[in-house]
């Protein structure tokens, strides 16, 4: 028990985060007397620079080179790692190989938007495979990753008769990680267990003698790396069109302008249907600011009864509709969409119109309908206030994560209903999502964010800007 400190069992310290201050970072590592810092890859890209590293701070850096089961870097579009990936990977662990700690970061991970077809999957068994018999022919342990994919991971481990195994991150059941425990493998633990229950639980039954620490790093911090990447700020009435073009001139990086005509607006006497003479008066902005906008919203139906109770206003809220929608299609923009007590006739009239980009936000129909705008591909998103409506849970439940956003309707829909709701609360919406469908935080919050960066391509290309 002589070791100076603790040992950082998995980092990326050649990710692009560490480009400007790499040398700070392993000072800063140095004077909080962590003993040794095992770097990782996830492509054959960083190998290089990891093993520059390790000979720059020998003994400090510790290298594994491995080939990762979903390859590119976001937010640039990922896919499955391909046999192809790493028969060009090969020859330079070979080259490397007497240098090496381990083989990693490798592994499996299923999650859907990665790995939705069944050769995809097995593509990346086989290549966990062929990284499995290099380690064993090379003597050396696997630093690997399982996201979305702990049993057939740990299955495909013991198969292959793998003994010296690190499953960092792990992100299953507990029971599943006691199979690994049985199998001699250790596990190791980021920051991010002071924000995940899922984490919080596990450790709670893995024996200490199969656990390590891990950062991840950049990645799994204790808080949240970036906080909210984006504001997709709506309208409802003509009024507010100069004020959010204002906002994302102020805040070029982080707020998005949306334009449209909301079907209810407020007046004088209070609040009524939309109309055509509503929306005539904001034509001209949509063309004018046509370049900055990344969506067209909030548009959308609402046959509340106390709003619209006859059948010409519902058609006049179509017909304003179908216009704004017009404008999408010809602007190339998606469309954020309001369904209140219209969820059916909502959907309905988005596929007769040809609409494939849509968010339904705070959609609060029956799963069943929500079902058929999956089945279009439409986007849905849910605000803090889902955790005081049970029937949202049912909804949620049924409604794939690849479908679901992330919003807060702010200032309204917060988790309390007599207080203000603001964008940083978008957190509690996060966490309710992982809670329903049993995933962790983490999963939840990276595939909504891009879910949101596909539905929204302009946001996206003004995040890499």
């Amino acid at each position: 028990m002589g070791a100076a400190g603790p040992v950082d069992c998995h980092c990326h310290l050649a990710a692009p985060d560490f480009e400007r201050d790499i040398e700070d970072v392993l000072e800063e590592a140095k004077k909080a007397k962590v003993l040794a810092l095992v770097a990782v890859a996830e492509h054959s890209g960083e190998f290089e620079k990891i093993i520059q590293l390790s000979e720059r701070y020998p003994g400090f850096v510790l290298p594994c080179l491995g080939i990762h089961p979903v390859q590119g870097i976001p937010p640039e579009e990922q896919c499955s790692v391909t046999l192809k990936d790493l028969d060009a990977a090969l020859p330079l662990i070979e080259l490397y190989k007497d240098r090496l700690l381990a083989i990693g970061e490798v592994g499996l991970d299923f999650t859907p938007r990665f790995a939705s077809t069944d050769e995809q999957k097995q593509e990346q068994r086989q290549v966990l495979t062929k990284q499995i018999q290099l380690a064993k022919r090379l003597d050396l342990p696997l630093n690997v990753h399982s996201r979305s994919a702990g049993r057939p991971t740990i299955s495909l481990l013991k198969e292959q008769g793998a003994e010296r195994v690190l499953l960092h991150a792990f992100d299953g059941r507990p029971s599943v990680a006691m199979e690994g425990v049985k199998a001699g493998y250790f596990f190791s633990i980021p920051p991010s267990i002071i924000r995940s229950e899922q984490k919080q639980k596990l450790v709670k039954q893995l024996p200490l003698e199969c656990m390590c620490l891990e950062t991840d790093s950049p990645a799994l911090g204790p808080e949240k790396q970036a906080g909210v990447q984006a504001f997709v700020s709506v309208t409802e009435q003509q009024s507010e069109f100069e004020e959010v073009i204002d906002l994302a001139e102020r805040y070029p990086e982080s707020v998005m302008a949306c334009f449209g005509i909301h079907p209810i607006q407020g007046s004088a006497d209070g609040h009524c249907s939309v109309t055509v003479q509503d929306l005539e008066p904001a034509l001209p902005f949509f063309e004018k600011h046509k370049d900055k906008l990344v969506a067209i919203g909030e548009i959308g139906l609402d046959f509340t009864p106390w709003f619209v109770s006859t059948s010409q206003q519902r058609e006049e809220q179509q017909k304003v509709f179908a216009l704004q929608l017009d404008i999408a299609k010809q602007l190339d923009l998606p469309v954020n969409v309001h369904s209140r007590s219209a969820g059916r006739q909502t959907i309905a009239f988005l596929k007769e119109q040809g609409i494939r980009n849509a968010l339904l936000h705070n959609f609060a129909g029956r799963p069943s309908v929500a079902l058929e705008g999956v089945q279009a591909g439409f986007s849905f998103s849910f605000p803090p206030a889902v955790t005081r409506n049970d029937q949202r849970a049912k909804l949620i439940r049924q409604i794939p994560l690849e479908n679901i956003c992330l919003e807060t309707d702010s200032p309204s829909l917060g988790p309390k209903k007599e207080e203000r709701n603001e964008p940083e609360q978008i957190r509690i919406s996060c966490q309710y999502i992982a809670a329903v469908k049993g995933l962790s935080v983490e999963t939840v919050c990276e595939v909504t964010t891009h879910n949101a960066l596909k539905l929204f391509p302009k946001v996206h290309q003004r995040l890499k800007e």
